[in-house]
Protein backbone atom coordinates (compact mmCIF):
# COMPACT_ATOMS: atom_id res chain seq x y z
CA UNK A 1 0.00 0.00 0.00
CA UNK A 2 2.92 2.31 0.83
CA UNK A 3 3.90 1.71 -2.92
CA UNK A 4 3.53 5.19 -5.12
CA UNK A 5 5.45 4.86 -8.00
CA UNK A 6 7.66 2.28 -9.73
CA UNK A 7 10.86 3.95 -11.88
CA UNK A 8 12.07 2.01 -14.94
CA UNK A 9 15.46 3.75 -15.08
CA UNK A 10 17.44 2.87 -18.68
CA UNK A 11 20.96 3.83 -19.24
CA UNK A 12 22.49 5.79 -22.24
CA UNK A 13 21.42 3.56 -24.92
CA UNK A 14 23.89 4.13 -28.12
CA UNK A 15 24.75 2.29 -31.36
CA UNK A 16 26.18 -0.84 -29.83
CA UNK A 17 23.12 -1.12 -27.77
CA UNK A 18 20.62 -3.46 -27.04
CA UNK A 19 18.57 -0.98 -28.27
CA UNK A 20 20.43 1.11 -30.95
CA UNK A 21 17.98 3.73 -31.84
CA UNK A 22 14.54 5.25 -30.88
CA UNK A 23 12.38 2.89 -32.29
CA UNK A 24 14.03 0.10 -31.44
CA UNK A 25 13.08 0.79 -27.78
CA UNK A 26 9.88 1.97 -28.18
CA UNK A 27 9.29 -1.55 -30.14
CA UNK A 28 10.41 -3.54 -26.64
CA UNK A 29 8.72 -0.41 -24.29
CA UNK A 30 5.08 -0.58 -25.84
CA UNK A 31 4.41 -4.29 -25.73
CA UNK A 32 5.19 -4.17 -22.13
CA UNK A 33 3.51 -1.14 -21.36
CA UNK A 34 0.75 -2.87 -23.04
CA UNK A 35 0.91 -6.00 -20.60
CA UNK A 36 1.20 -3.73 -17.44
CA UNK A 37 -1.74 -3.34 -14.95
CA UNK A 38 -1.98 0.18 -12.94
CA UNK A 39 0.15 1.36 -15.98
CA UNK A 40 -0.07 4.97 -13.88
CA UNK A 41 2.52 4.04 -11.49
CA UNK A 42 5.10 3.22 -13.95
CA UNK A 43 7.79 6.22 -14.75
CA UNK A 44 10.24 5.95 -17.35
CA UNK A 45 13.86 7.83 -17.31
CA UNK A 46 15.47 7.31 -20.18
CA UNK A 47 19.40 9.47 -20.36
CA UNK A 48 19.59 10.56 -24.37
CA UNK A 49 18.43 13.91 -24.88
CA UNK A 50 17.88 12.88 -28.36
CA UNK A 51 15.26 10.74 -28.18
CA UNK A 52 12.65 13.16 -26.01
CA UNK A 53 10.02 14.26 -28.51
CA UNK A 54 6.86 13.66 -29.61
CA UNK A 55 6.42 9.51 -30.32
CA UNK A 56 8.37 9.03 -26.62
CA UNK A 57 6.22 11.02 -25.04
CA UNK A 58 3.09 10.08 -27.03
CA UNK A 59 3.39 6.47 -26.66
CA UNK A 60 3.86 7.45 -22.59
CA UNK A 61 0.84 9.88 -22.49
CA UNK A 62 -1.28 6.99 -24.77
CA UNK A 63 -0.26 4.48 -21.78
CA UNK A 64 -0.74 7.24 -18.37
CA UNK A 65 3.08 6.45 -17.93
CA UNK A 66 4.98 9.18 -16.02
CA UNK A 67 8.21 10.84 -17.47
CA UNK A 68 11.58 11.05 -15.03
CA UNK A 69 14.74 13.17 -15.94
CA UNK A 70 18.30 12.59 -14.33
CA UNK A 71 19.28 16.10 -13.17
CA UNK A 72 22.30 15.74 -15.49
CA UNK A 73 24.10 19.33 -17.51
CA UNK A 74 23.66 17.53 -20.61
CA UNK A 75 19.77 16.68 -20.08
CA UNK A 76 16.90 19.04 -20.73
CA UNK A 77 15.48 21.05 -17.70
CA UNK A 78 12.00 20.45 -16.92
CA UNK A 79 10.72 23.92 -17.61
CA UNK A 80 12.08 23.95 -21.05
CA UNK A 81 10.65 20.51 -21.57
CA UNK A 82 7.45 21.49 -20.47
CA UNK A 83 7.26 24.50 -22.49
CA UNK A 84 7.43 22.26 -25.68
CA UNK A 85 5.57 19.63 -25.15
CA UNK A 86 3.50 20.46 -21.90
CA UNK A 87 0.27 18.79 -21.80
CA UNK A 88 -1.58 17.76 -24.51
Amino acid sequence: PKLRFILLQFGYFNRESACPGLGDFLRRLEPFLRSVQNRERLVVEIRNPKWIGEELLGLLREYRVGFALTEQEWMPKPAALWRQWGPR
